[in-house]
């Protein structure tokens, strides 16, 4: 059993100084800096890109309010005026109907 633990030891300390080697680059000053002034332009264009979409969506949703707040006296005035033709011809034909079967309850 102490073998085993041995051996187990000995391959994590192996597999250990292998990742140690690895990370043994580190970049120069000018490749962080360049790195900087990429990372900062694609966040630049990318805020501008959603500001954009922020905007279209924030003037369709406002066009469609002011749109909806015009139309509404129109839409409220038709709905009457077809309400006040539609409805006498309802309450004839309904009366005309229980009138034929004999039950008259107006």
């Amino acid at each position: 059993m102490g073998k085993d633990k041995n051996d187990v030891l000995i391959m994590l300390r192996k597999d250990w100084n292998e990742f140690d080697q690895i990370n043994d680059y580190s970049p120069s000053k000018q490749e962080l800096l360049k790195y900087i002034v990429d990372t900062k332009l694609e966040r630049k264009k990318a805020f501008f890109l959603e500001f954009g979409l922020f905007l279209f969506t924030a003037f369709i949703i406002l066009a469609g309010l002011i749109m909806s707040v015009l139309q509404a006296p129109v839409a409220f005035l038709v709905l009457q005026a077809v309400a006040a033709f539609i409805l006498p011809v309802i309450f004839f034909r309904l009366y005309k109907n229980s009138r034929q079967k004999g039950d008259v309850r107006l």
